[in-house]
């Protein structure tokens, strides 16, 4: 296949797909995983988000999880202060539930935001995979490690300790060299720690320059194809980067 070529102008890529895994293919059920991506004028962001299995509308629980951070994002100042982003995401969620329980909904959200000023925030509650990759790093590859529950419990949005188990950390990328990648767990439990830098390498070769349609094409069918044998669970991942240039 020949290589593409990336375009000369600075921009911020973003890709992405999200399948449902072979188990509800089978069933017919629906997908529990949703991911979202949006360019705004202050910048761009990318979320994904994985129904806790438990939970009666773990599908409309993700979706709804993505779209309230994409809606919090839409309204940020650059310089906010990352705890808000917790507090304005859950509230916002529960809004959109109508009065519903929040249990019944329960769903992880991991995200990415980059604002035009090179500030990164990066991070989420629950489990899955948050990494930022960058050659400024030890070994290429910062994972971002959330804290877990006793006995195998998933943290979610709408568990009880409200966003004490949500964990954002800030970059600065303004040499436009960080790559944040973001996976739900049927695509993270399936990635080693040490390839995860050359896997974002990979993507942002493959991907960089290449339409919307022919990223979402691609990325879909890496995850319809996905190699591990035996992987059954559904299957988010997306990644954000910068192409060179001068912050605009």
């Amino acid at each position: 296949m020949p290589q593409r070529i990336a375009t000369n102008r600075s921009r911020t890529w973003m890709v992405g797909a999200s399948v449902a895994g072979p188990r509800h293919r089978r069933t017919g059920a629906r997908n529990q995983d949703a991911w979202q991506a949006v360019r705004r004028t202050h910048g761009t962001a990318i979320v994904v988000a994985d129904g806790v299995g438990s939970a009666r509308f773990a599908a409309e629980g993700s979706r709804l999880a993505c779209k309230a951070a994409i809606a919090v994002f839409s309204q940020l100042r650059p310089c906010v202060d990352p705890k808000e982003i917790a507090h304005s995401i859950s509230k916002e969620w529960s809004e959109m539930l109508r009065g519903e329980e929040p249990a019944e909904f329960a769903t992880t959200l991991l995200l990415a935001f980059r604002f035009t000023t090179g500030r990164l925030l990066v991070g989420g509650v629950g489990d899955g995979l948050t990494t930022v990759c960058s050659p400024e790093f030890p070994d290429h590859c910062r994972v971002l490690v959330r804290p877990g529950g006793e006995f195998g419990e998933t943290f979610s949005i709408s568990s009880r300790t409200g966003t004490r188990n949500w964990r954002i950390e800030e970059f600065n990328d303004e040499a436009c060299t960080h790559r944040a990648l973001l996976a739900t767990d049927g695509v993270s439990n399936d990635l080693l720690e040490p390839r995860i830098a050359a896997m974002t390498e990979w993507l942002r070769n493959r991907f960089e320059g290449s339409s919307s349609r022919t990223s979402r094409s691609g990325m879909r069918n890496l995850l319809v194809k996905w190699p591990t044998p035996g992987s059954i669970d559904d299957k988010s991942i997306a990644m954000m980067w910068r192409s060179g240039g001068e912050i605009s």
